[in-house]
């Protein structure tokens, strides 16, 4: 991977990223899945996932809800969000996951244990919803296998964006998913359920 400076990463999480996954998405659009007979009527969701560059796995959902919701935000160059254009009020969500990786497929197809998994690491940050319900980026750390570390899902990281204006609403609750984002009262609103991870990293280290 090639070492950028502060400058460019900015540059590629702001403005990068969310035009080529809008560019994807308008893609989707023109394959008018909605008029499918086995679609019509029914919600339709469209899945996207950062694979297009070597370590584009670290892009994080926050930039994406720019271009999605048209939330303001930091250095984020939002042209037109997607769930503004009138033609994506066929699309009733768009899920987001940057965790369907090698090591995550390694890990939950495994099932490692403290005694096969002794030099393991998973590390990365997340965010855990308090008791109030309020969350908060943290990082973590753990080694595979440990005693009392929580089972990891396959919905875990994954991040749901509802869409305001769609035509056939999601159902709330039609899929799991660690991270819901939708528009309440003209505000948008995350809601965050147990662990959400926004990066991982799995480090394996030779045994002596």
């Amino acid at each position: 991977m090639p070492q950028l400076s502060d400058v460019a990463i900015k540059a590629k999480v702001a403005t990068e990223f969310p035009k080529r996954m809008t560019k994807i998405l308008t893609r989707k659009l023109a394959h008018a899945y909605h008029e499918f007979p086995q679609c019509k009527g029914k919600s339709l969701v469209l899945m996207i996932a950062p694979f297009f560059e070597p370590g584009a796995v670290f892009y994080t959902d926050d930039a994406l809800m720019y271009a999605l919701m048209g939330a303001p935000g930091p250095e984020v160059e939002v042209v037109s969000p997607f769930f503004q254009r009138s033609d994506a009020e066929t699309v009733s969500a768009v899920v987001y996951c940057n965790q369907f990786t090698v090591p995550r497929f390694l890990r939950l197809g495994t099932g490692f244990s403290a005694s096969d998994a002794p030099h393991l690491t998973r590390h990365g940050h997340c965010y855990i919803a308090d008791q109030d319900g309020e969350f908060r980026p943290r990082e973590y750390d753990y080694v595979m296998g440990s005693e009392g570390v929580p089972k990891e899902t396959w919905s875990e990281g994954v991040t749901i964006f509802e869409n305001p204006n769609a035509a056939v609403p999601l159902p709330r609750d039609a899929f799991p998913a660690s991270s819901h984002v939708s528009v309440r009262d003209g505000y948008v609103y995350r809601e965050v359920r147990g662990f959400h991870p926004l990066v991982s990293f799995m480090v394996g280290q030779a045994g002596t």
